[in-house]
């Protein structure tokens, strides 16, 4: 199962720690083998850098790069040059965002999906439902289904 993590739990899990959903977020990243995005990663970064914590963010940026159980989806490039490849993304960003998202939501799922992960795992339910053919799921039920 491809388990692809929102930024929301990754900022209860490594910022917010006195958050009531911080033991569930923590859990859900023991998991074996999760996914996430570089835009996720980013998004993570400039929430510790906006509550000034910007020496834990170039910690967390590094970490979560050599973290054996996870793994930092980027976009994937095909086009034979960067006028090609921005124009294609913008198409599909705009694809994306006609199902109802926002410009950060869309970026990541759109990785998600090119990626072909299973869950979402999220506290954002709303931003995604029923917008995606990815099974949206909140931390918990990830831990109860798959754990």
């Amino acid at each position: 199962m491809n388990i692809f993590i929102d930024t929301d739990v990754l900022v209860i899990r490594f910022i917010y720690r006195t958050d009531p959903r911080f033991t569930v977020a923590k859990s859900l990243m023991e998991l074996k083998k999760l996914y996430t995005s570089i835009y996720n990663v980013l998004e993570l970064y400039g929430v510790a850098c906006a509550a000034g914590l910007p020496g834990l963010a170039d910690k967390l940026f590094r970490k979560l790069h050599i973290v054996r159980n996870m793994v930092i989806l980027y976009p994937l490039v095909v086009e034979p040059s960067p006028e090609l490849y921005l124009s294609r993304k913008v198409r599909e960003l705009m694809d994306v965002m006609k199902r109802g998202l926002r410009y950060g939501d869309s970026k990541v799922l759109w990785i998600a999906e090119q990626h072909d992960v299973d869950i979402l795992a999220t506290w954002n339910i709303k931003h995604f439902k029923e917008k995606t053919k990815i099974n949206v799921l909140k931390p918990e039920e990830v831990l109860t289904k798959y754990t």
